[in-house]
């Protein structure tokens, strides 16, 4: 019943008339607090994201349109965010920062070439050029199923 950070016990749902597949995820960030600078948790809400790299790096999906501001929570506090992207986490349950994230959703290493051809297949399939992002939290999950 707490918000845990730096763990995977999250859940990403794909979802459509094609697909139902589940993948292990983190909505929030490794650290409370990184370099002197509070972290972003990304508020409940619909997002959407497009295809893109996660820092020039690899495929990803990036928050749409670029640069947009978000609203988020830093250590609990009313905040706003920019340039979330859903990427590719750590593994490692001994490390530091297993989550590998500033705030940006993230899957396990070990789940992420699944995740993300997945939805990329999807979106050229559908010729999508965004796709959606629930974010929801337990409660508001629990009140929708039993609704």
């Amino acid at each position: 019943n707490t918000n845990d950070i730096n763990l995977y016990d999250d859940a990403m749902i794909l979802y459509s008339n094609d697909i139902y597949e589940t993948f292990n995820a983190n909505t929030d960030p490794s650290f409370i607090v990184k370099n002197g600078r509070e972290l972003a948790v990304l508020k409940t809400g619909k997002y959407k994201f497009y295809c893109g790299k996660h820092k020039n790096k690899y495929n990803a999906l990036r928050a749409y349109p670029e640069g947009v501001v978000l609203p988020c929570t830093r250590n609990g506090k009313d905040s706003t965010c920019r340039f979330i992207n859903i990427h590719k986490g750590g593994m490692t349950p001994s490390s530091a920062g297993v989550t590998w994230s500033e705030g940006c959703p993230s899957i396990p290493s070990n789940q992420w070439r699944d995740f993300i051809e997945t939805v990329y297949r999807i979106m050229r399939y559908k010729g999508l050029k965004t796709v959606d992002f629930l974010l929801i939290d337990n409660d508001e999950m629990l009140k929708i199923i039993q609704n």
